[in-house]
């Protein structure tokens, strides 16, 4: 359950979407590497599956303040629009449930970041060669505490850009949601980003990183989404399986 002890107040949210071994690898790590207090814990469960809530409440039951179980499936952005609706602390730490901790002070050098650097919408967490081709400024820039950060340049691709929000895990301050929210009323990944954008926001990410991805190859269509992605998603499974079958020969 929640700890005490911090001195900022921060938030942990988590979505989940019915990827039991996934989410177990994402939780766990957090917590073998994790040295913040957390004031409060948030899991929002979106497959609507009753066999996963009740994965949530015997594995993690006594982990979290709130298990909030969508029936029917509300979809990602109003999923988080309904977690966020219990926050009360300045900061959220967003987290997906497809990634690995690696490292301890993750967010002890966020929190740094963000004091730091007030149109920082988001500290990324990825190391810098694994965050989806972009491309980040040359320029290494220091916190009071020696935190080492860089900003997130735009990507340009498929007739849009990406100018650095994200869900991936990372600290970000509940007053900039409270600018826009809620998020189902802006659109979705690509136009919440758009929207911080226009005021002037931007992604940072840690010189060293903290997390990394294993959930390629597991995606979850989400309500809504575009049919170029489960396309994409569809055929990263197809060739995900073909070199398992290739390892077992």
């Amino acid at each position: 359950m929640s700890e005490s002890g911090a001195q900022e107040g921060i938030t942990f949210v988590v979505t989940s979407c019915g990827r039991q071994e996934l989410l177990a690898k994402t939780l766990d790590s957090f917590h073998a590497f994790n040295t913040y207090p957390i004031t409060r814990y948030i899991l929002i469960e979106d497959s609507g599956q009753p066999e996963m809530l009740e994965f949530l409440k015997r594995r993690y039951g006594h982990l979290f303040d709130d298990i909030l179980f969508n029936e029917p499936r509300l979809g990602q952005i109003r999923s988080i629009d309904r977690a966020y609706a219990q926050i009360e602390t300045p900061y959220i730490f967003h987290c997906e449930d497809d990634y690995e901790f690696l490292r301890a002070g993750f967010i002890e050098d966020s929190l740094s970041v963000l004091k730091d650097d007030p149109k920082a919408i988001t500290v990324w967490l990825r190391n810098l060669w694994e965050c989806n081709r972009h491309e980040f400024e040359m320029r290494i820039r220091f916190t009071d505490t020696g935190v080492m950060y860089r900003r997130v340049l735009p990507k340009s691709s498929h007739n849009h850009t990406w100018y650095g929000f994200t869900f991936n895990p990372g600290l970000r301050r509940r007053a900039d949601y409270d600018r826009i929210k809620p998020f189902t009323a802006v659109g979705h990944e690509l136009e919440i980003n758009y929207a911080y954008n226009a005021l002037g926001f931007y992604g940072v990410t840690l010189e060293e990183g903290a997390v990394r991805d294993i959930g390629r190859g597991h995606h979850v269509a989400d309500i809504g989404e575009p049919l170029y992605r489960r396309i994409r998603d569809y055929l990263r499974r197809r060739r995900r399986e073909r070199r398992e079958r290739r390892k077992t020969r």
